[in-house]
């Protein structure tokens, strides 16, 4: 009886922690949806009537929008902890750590992410567009504040808002009811998965495995900081990239083989050395 009892309270923490995801992925995304309903309202409060004209806007805004979000949600997760009287350095692991100790994950993050990216390139993502054409809208109103705000939204709050839910708050939460391994590999599919509206499954796919990579660096390093660097670092291609108008196939294969081989040998050499954990 005592070994059933044992099972059955296991099984409810777990559901427990998974429940408790979920209404964070759910929040996490309605925040998103809220702000793109008041800029459609306002929108129509100005006048646009049609919905061509509406859904247009909408599309040129798509950086700002997201930007507003991200910060909402990191605000939002910060004061709910604070008002259940938790300490969210500690909840979340916001530890300070040697800076060489940031240097292979954030190396292993990039060069990952730039193998993907050679895989990919030139390869149609039309989920991507609204910020591409943000981005161009943006720069077209005062010059380089597209480029300005993506770079404020992939390099710091898109990854400041998704650490906080998906390492942060996940791990911290799926660990009670799973192995650490589970809730890294957990919190990682629902990482790819909240990344299918910004680049469909090929993306979503490909997050999902950066995922794993982030989570390794949550645990390792036993620092959300950690993770955030590695995480910008995984995003810079997105800049690189734009410096690239034309690669044949053979070329862009080889350099995502090179790419994919150094990311081995990195994640290796990381994986040898003594780290903080959890």
């Amino acid at each position: 009886m005592k070994g059933t009892g044992t099972v059955w309270k296991r099984g409810k923490t777990k559901v427990k922690s998974i429940i408790i995801c979920a209404g964070w992925v759910l929040f996490y995304l309605i925040i998103q949806l809220a702000i793109q309903l008041g800029m459609s309202v306002f929108a129509v409060h100005q006048g646009m009537d049609e919905d061509f004209i509406v859904m247009q806007w909408i599309m040129n805004n798509m950086l700002l929008m997201t930007l507003i979000s991200n910060i909402l949600f990191i605000a939002a997760a910060v004061l709910f902890h604070k008002i259940r009287k938790v300490n969210v350095f500690e909840e979340w692991k916001m530890k300070k750590i040697p800076v060489k100790s940031y240097v292979l994950p954030c190396a292993a993050a990039f060069l990952f992410s730039m193998a993907f990216s050679f895989f990919t390139f030139q390869t149609s993502m039309e989920n991507a567009l609204p910020i591409q054409t943000s981005a161009e809208y943006y720069n077209e109103k005062i010059p380089f504040l597209g480029l300005f705000l993506m770079i404020i939204n992939l390099l710091v709050m898109a990854p400041a808002a998704e650490e906080v839910l998906c390492r942060g708050i996940m791990v911290t939460q799926l660990r009670k009811g799973f192995s650490l391994t589970a809730a890294v590999v957990i919190s990682s599919v629902i990482f790819g998965l909240i990344h299918i509206p910004a680049g469909g499954f090929s993306l979503a796919a490909a997050a999902a495995v950066i995922g794993i990579i982030l989570g390794t660096v949550y645990v390792r390093t036993g620092s959300l900081y950690a993770a955030f660097a590695a995480h910008l670092a995984a995003n810079l291609p997105d800049f690189i990239f734009k410096l690239f108008p034309w690669m044949n196939h053979i070329l862009k294969y080889a350099l995502a083989g090179v790419f994919s081989l150094l990311f081995a040998g990195c994640m290796l050499l990381w994986m040898r050395k003594d780290e903080t954990t959890e």
